[in-house]
């Protein structure tokens, strides 16, 4: 398991753990998975003009797995694939930069699903038509209806064991 997905496992643990029984030994875990999660949004909200513009000379064309998913291509896509996991994120968020190199590793083991990313910034409106109310979130979708959603980040178990349950 990488660090990545030790820092995700941490974090999904410690806050579920939290909600179950808040004592102390859950609290102190639960502010230090916060921590990181506030260190990696900084860190993704200072390196964002590089990655942007990384991405703007970057000849290297996109996994075709992988689609920008906007308010003109949305009704296309949803229809021409069976199962579409849709990734809602945005540049200022840490945890979704995270999940970048998870995202990708899962698109090469699991050749049956396309992602579909979102930005959130860039499309509210498919925000707020999916009823997306943190980032990352993950809404898998089958068919064109909804089967299953998660917030919050994932290691790449996690992504299949989420695809599987739906």
């Amino acid at each position: 398991m990488s660090i990545r997905e030790k820092l995700i496992h941490y974090q999904n643990q410690s806050e579920e753990n939290f909600q179950q029984k808040k004592n102390l030994t859950n609290t102190f875990h639960y502010i230090i998975a916060f921590s990181i999660f506030m260190a990696s949004s900084m860190a993704a909200g200072i390196t964002m003009p590089f990655r942007i513009l990384s991405k703007k000379l970057s000849k290297s064309k996109p996994k075709e797995r992988i689609v920008q998913l906007n308010k003109d291509n949305k009704e296309q896509v949803l229809k021409a694939h069976k199962l579409i996991l849709l990734d809602f994120w945005a540049e200022w968020c840490g945890p979704c930069i995270m999940m970048n190199p998870v995202i990708k590793e899962f698109t090469e083991k699991n050749e049956e699903v396309i992602i579909a990313k979102v930005n959130a910034d860039l499309y509210p409106s498919i925000v707020k038509e999916f009823k997306v109310r943190g980032l990352p979130t993950f809404v898998l979708v089958k068919n064109g209806q909804e089967i299953n959603r998660h917030a919050g980040p994932m290691t790449v178990k996690d992504m299949e064991r989420f695809c599987q349950e739906g």
